[in-house]
């Protein structure tokens, strides 16, 4: 990308660690984390010139459907929607990853999206019907359930921001 933000003619391709690439953020330092759903896991990248460089290959969470994902101060959050599950990673200044919890919440059905507050002290996952649970995300990264709301119509939503 140009400094004016335009796309350059010749986009570098990397290959995913998953045949099933799906949610991703980025942490403090630009490394790539990325949720991958067809093996439940977690990778990361180091995102240079001319793509990015693998640093945690596949780090399974032994859950199903790793889709969407969010980073909060040094812990990545997977949202496993075919488990009713989130799991925590922990992620290393060099962008490494680390299991941290298989289960380190349980939404009780599929997540549909995740978001953090913008002080990225509370996550928000949505569920089918449009029902949001919410935990607050502690120091050490552990989540304590905080309960849960109608947050929106059952049909015709999609996505999750929280401010």
């Amino acid at each position: 990308m140009g400094r004016n933000g335009s796309l350059g003619k010749d986009p570098a391709i990397t290959p995913s660690n998953d045949p099933q690439p799906f949610g991703f953020d980025f942490d403090a330092r630009g490394h790539a984390v990325v949720s991958e759903a067809a093996s439940g896991s977690v990778s990361s990248y180091d995102v240079g010139r001319p793509g990015f460089g693998v640093i945690s290959p596949a780090v399974s969470n032994t859950q199903a459907a790793a889709c969407w994902l969010v980073v909060a101060r040094g812990y990545a959050y997977a949202v496993n929607a075919a488990s009713g599950t989130v799991s925590s990673y922990t992620i290393a200044r060099d962008g490494s990853l680390a299991l941290k919890a298989a289960v380190a919440a349980n939404t009780g059905a599929g997540g549909t999206d995740a978001a953090l507050s913008a002080d990225q002290h509370f996550l928000y996952v949505r569920m089918g019907g449009g029902v949001v649970s919410s935990w607050a995300v502690a120091r050490d990264g552990s989540l304590t359930a905080l309960g849960t709301t109608q947050g929106a119509p059952a049909f015709g939503t999609a996505g999750l921001a929280a401010n």
